[in-house]
């Protein structure tokens, strides 16, 4: 089996994806997957020659998997994406221009000036079910605190919104540009795109009429007095794509897989509790050792030349941030799960360069403040025996589905 037929990350094991992405590191760091249509970079150093290299642009990395007519119709009675402008699809003028509205607004300094929310968060979630002596980790708190956060962040009470239907609706716009999907599936996630396009509209007509003291009554007022150069609909998809889902879903699933390969090896826990003060390192090290983002897009701009592979204009480019991260070339004992290393090089999962996650500090302040929390409070958590641990079905993110622990 050649390396491009048995590279299927959708759902895949941990031990089988990375499993192959060290082979083909060492074999055929570039291939194509007829699976994907995509070509797949896997070496570090590859991938950031990628990422600095301007014919590999984010322009048009979110129309998806050859959409049905049916999708395209549903998803043009909303926001079309692939038309309208978002900081995830764009490059030049029209990125600096999405950059110098949200630079002020997603400051490291103003995300870290959330540690006390977030903290008083996690502390209520955990409380919460401290008393059961177990719980699923993921719906009781790796989808609420990230989600919670976001909320309390951009505006939103959750007293007055459906959790439920909002996670549907983010998963779903998701799933568009993320996981290959049969033409039946695309038609159904797309009216829930549409429609979660239609809740934040709605949530920022209400901020005209009924202006708060949050960050939606403040862009929407900046927006409708020119005070920003936006318009309404990207500002739309600037709350779905940025804010809540960029802010949620990566989060919500480095939560999950940080836990996990925590507790799957007693002895990782361990070192945590008895080094809590450096629980930075151990959140580095799992950002790097299981992130939860695995690939990332490019779309080719022009026929090109990369790597000794001649790439078609417009051809898809899978970015393997998770191969990159367990690159032997840039981290020693790359495969072992090692949070006191002698270069602590920054991982690949929040990107780098031009396109760098801006939400990169709030994430990792949320999984260090979780971490910290849980070693406080449940010192005994272990993992469910017997439990079968499985993959959301992604190309892009490796999320944990469920998550059983006891304590």
């Amino acid at each position: 089996m050649t390396i491009a037929s048995s590279f299927r990350p959708v759902g895949a094991p941990y031990d089988d994806v990375y499993s192959v992405l060290r082979k083909s590191r060492e074999e055929e760091p570039v291939f194509y997957s007829e699976e994907l249509q995509s070509w797949v970079v896997t070496r570090y150093d590859d991938i950031m020659d990628m990422l600095n290299d301007p014919t590999f642009t984010n322009e048009g990395t979110l129309s998806g998997f050859n959409y049905e007519p049916e999708t395209e119709a549903i998803l043009s009675s909303g926001i079309n994406w692939n038309q309208t402008a978002h900081i995830n699809g764009v490059e030049g003028a029209e990125h600096s221009r999405f950059k110098k509205i949200l630079l002020p607004i997603l400051s490291p300094k103003r995300q870290r000036g959330l540690e006390p929310m977030v903290r008083e968060i996690a502390v209520d979630l955990i409380e919460g079910f401290r008393d059961k002596g177990s719980c699923e980790f993921i719906n009781e708190f790796a989808y609420l605190l990230p989600i919670l956060t976001m909320f309390r962040f951009i505006g939103f009470n959750e007293q007055e919104d459906d959790l439920e239907q909002l996670a549907k609706w983010s998963g779903s716009t998701f799933k568009m540009w993320l996981t290959p999907m049969d033409a039946e599936e695309q038609k159904e996630c797309a009216q829930q795109a549409v429609n979660y396009q239609r809740y934040i509209r709605d949530k920022l007509d209400d901020r005209r009429r009924n202006p708060r003291d949050d960050l939606m009554t403040e862009m929407v007022t900046a927006m409708d007095r020119g005070e920003i150069d936006l318009s309404e609909d990207e500002l739309v998809l600037m709350y779905i794509f940025t804010f809540i889902g960029a802010g949620h879903e990566t989060t919500m699933a480095q939560l999950g897989n940080a836990l996990y390969q925590l507790l799957k090896e007693p002895e990782r826990w361990q070192f945590l509790l008895e080094n809590l003060d450096n629980v930075d390192d151990v959140v580095e090290e799992s950002i790097r050792y299981d992130g939860s983002v695995l690939c990332w897009y490019r779309r080719v701009a022009e026929d090109t030349e990369f790597k000794g592979f001649q790439l078609k204009q417009g051809q898809f480019v899978v970015m393997a941030f998770g191969s990159g991260n367990h690159d032997e070339c840039r981290f020693e004992d790359a495969e072992s799960y090692c949070p006191v290393r002698a270069n602590r090089e920054r991982p690949l999962t929040f990107s780098r360069g031009r396109h760098f996650c801006l939400g990169a500090p709030l994430a990792r302040l949320e999984v260090q403040v979780a971490l910290q929390e849980l070693a406080q409070r449940l010192p005994g958590i272990r993992l469910t025996p017997g439990q079968q641990i499985s993959m959301a079905p992604s190309v892009a993110t490796r999320a944990i589905e469920r998550l059983e622990v006891e304590w």
